[in-house]
């Protein structure tokens, strides 16, 4: 017996099938163990293998099924979405059952000098032949895999015979049908209902049909009865359904309830961030990826940031800002149709029309992180970027004292405007910056989108959402003295929460989903030789953000922070709270660790 075998221990079940993996087959035996099953085939080589045995993961199945024919088109063709998982059609004449595995294994692998998960669809059928008890065997075979990985115990025939097991909720699926280029069902369809189908996992689907859709549903509905919400959209319906849940009156409860993210959107930043959290190569189809985690159901806390704002508040799980970046997240919505490509076009757009707007900042530094300055003479030098060991015990120590989170964010002591670090009020020449007239109403809507668009936004502010005492000072007064303050002219204030603000661009590349952290980005006139910003720096900016390596460009600061503020002293520029865009006006943010649940 191999050493395997001996860390195995005694099999649960063995018989002996036809394997059959794609147009091969081969005569063999199985094994089923509490976390693997083994194959072992007849013959020194079979299937194209190097040896005779091929070892499933169980943790690696999603599900398995039955069926008393080898074609597997019941499961895999795509028509009618149904909310109810698959049959396991088997007849009592059928001289063959076979028992069908769907795996999905995940392996390392290297990629540009890193390492990264690669899976794939591996589904193995076995055929279970005989004259009498196929059928019994074959049933036997599947109750025992989708009992084994799960990992319940105890793993003995008996225990699994006897189990019931407790009726599982099902999972909510909310789709946006106009998300993005309008593909989000047909990828539903297409790519994440026969994963559903092979799991056999329950669920309902709602299709969004107006906006707000989502946010009044899961504001108002039983959202106990569902095990996990996925959405199917960008990330503008996340937004909804996080901003739902604190809506409610059990809102702590609620917000507990795990929310998934399948990419079907234009920007798709969350959805991207979680794999890459989770290592997962970059080649992978990411719509499969995050339908596995969907139907895994296996969840991670999230950090959530709650922006304050006259108009009130909203929480916000990717990002924050005022400036370029809200610039063309809003006026590219006119190139919706383009996709994602519309971001690179209406950047350049703006780059060539270049906007500066006189605003001030503060925030409340993070602690146990090295200044951006710093770090841009470490890349020089040929460093990277890391984190000081003193990170992981400032976070812990950040969560843990949560609960007096006033005593972190406001300082007893009054407001010393001798440590406020402000730029030159004096007028500068601006060479290679053009400067547009405030004309945002001419220039990019016509009065009729304008009017609509505010009558939108003042519905939206209409409802409110619950807030924890987030122990900062009120919007009307002066931010603490160990806060720090900057006013200047700014190309952009942009704070983001997690690693992606789309699926392409690394904006973020040190965040992580439970870190209690915002990484404040400016760029600014202050920070650039002589006042001047490049507009060649602006355009690397965007061009560098794929690989994660515009942090280390001169004028760009990167700052960790757990509160800000923005001011804006002019009445010009876009403010978007995850891409959405809110009314203009002061903004202060901060972030609630591990408030929220991910699938991951």
């Amino acid at each position: 017996m191999s050493e395997g075998s001996l860390a195995r221990g005694d099999p649960v079940l063995e018989d002996n099938f036809v394997v059959i993996q794609g147009r091969n087959s081969s005569q063999g035996s199985g094994s089923l163990y509490k976390n693997w099953l083994v194959i072992t085939f007849n013959g020194s080589k079979c299937m194209g293998r190097s040896d005779n045995t091929l070892e499933i993961k169980l943790a690696d199945v999603i599900g398995c099924h039955c069926l008393n024919t080898r074609s597997t088109k019941s499961l895999n063709q795509v028509g009618d979405v149904s909310t109810s998982p698959p049959s396991s059609p088997i007849s009592e004449g059928s001289a063959s059952a076979y028992i069908n595995v769907y795996w999905y294994p995940k392996t390392m692998v290297n990629a540009n000098g890193q390492s990264v998960y690669q899976i794939q669809r591996r589904p193995v059928m076995l055929k279970v032949e005989g004259k009498q008890d196929n059928i019994t065997k074959a049933d036997k075979w599947r109750r025992a895999i989708n009992y084994l990985r799960k990992g319940l115990e105890p793993a003995n025939m008996p225990a699994i015979n006897h189990y019931l097991g407790p009726t599982e909720k099902p999972m909510l699926f909310l789709i946006n049908p106009k998300s993005g280029s309008g593909k989000a069902l047909s990828l539903f369809n297409e790519q994440v209902l026969p994963i559903l189908k092979e799991s056999g996992v329950e669920f309902e689907m709602v299709l969004t049909t107006r906006q707000n859709h989502g946010r009044e549903l899961v504001a108002k509905e039983d959202v106990r009865r569902w095990k996990a919400i996925v959405i199917v959209s960008g990330d503008g319906l996340v937004h909804e359904v996080y901003n739902g849940l604190f809506e409610r009156d059990d809102w702590a409860q609620a917000c507990q309830i795990p929310v998934g993210i399948i990419p079907g959107g234009s920007g798709n930043g969350l959805a991207k961030s979680v794999s890459f959290e989770n290592k997962e190569a970059e080649n992978n189809n990411s719509v499969r990826q995050a339908a596995l985690r969907s139907v895994k159901c296996a969840n991670a806390p999230m950090d959530i940031v709650c922006v304050e704002m006259p108009t009130g508040n909203m929480y916000s799980f990717l990002s924050a800002g005022w400036g370029f970046i809200s610039d063309v997240d809003i006026e590219s919505e006119r190139l919706r149709w383009l996709g994602e490509t519309r971001f690179s076009v209406w950047s350049f757009h703006r780059i060539a029309n270049l906007r500066l707007y006189r605003g001030r900042l503060s925030y409340l530094q993070a602690e146990g992180f090295q200044p951006a300055n710093e770090m841009q003479q470490q890349k020089k030098k040929g460093s990277y970027l890391k984190r000081s060991t003193s990170v992981s015990l400032a976070q812990q120590n950040y969560k843990d004292n949560f609960k007096s989170k006033r005593e972190r964010f406001f300082s007893v002591s009054e407001t010393n405007y001798d440590s406020v670090i402000s730029g030159s009020s004096e007028e500068e020449s601006f060479e290679d910056v053009v400067e547009e007239e405030d004309s945002e109403i001419n220039t990019f809507h016509s009065l009729t989108e304008w009017n609509e668009y505010v009558s939108s936004q003042q519905k939206k502010n209409l409802k409110q959402v619950n807030t924890p005492d987030l122990g900062l000072p009120s919007l009307s007064s002066p931010v603490p003295a160990n806060w720090v303050t900057v006013e200047d002219d700014f190309v952009l204030i942009y704070a983001v929460h997690q690693s992606h603000i789309t699926s392409s661009l690394l904006c973020s590349p040190w965040s992580h989903l439970a870190d209690g952290l915002m990484f404040l980005f400016t760029i600014r006139r202050g920070a650039f030789p002589n006042k001047k910003v490049q507009k060649a720096t602006i355009a690397q900016f965007l061009l560098k953000m794929e690989k994660g390596e515009h942090i280390y460009l001169p004028g760009v600061e990167m700052i960790p922070v757990r509160a800000f503020r923005i001011e804006p002293l002019e009445d010009r520029g876009w403010m978007t709270v995850d891409g959405e865009s809110v009314p203009r006006g002061i903004m202060q943010a901060s972030v609630l660790p591990s408030m929220v649940r991910i699938l991951s």
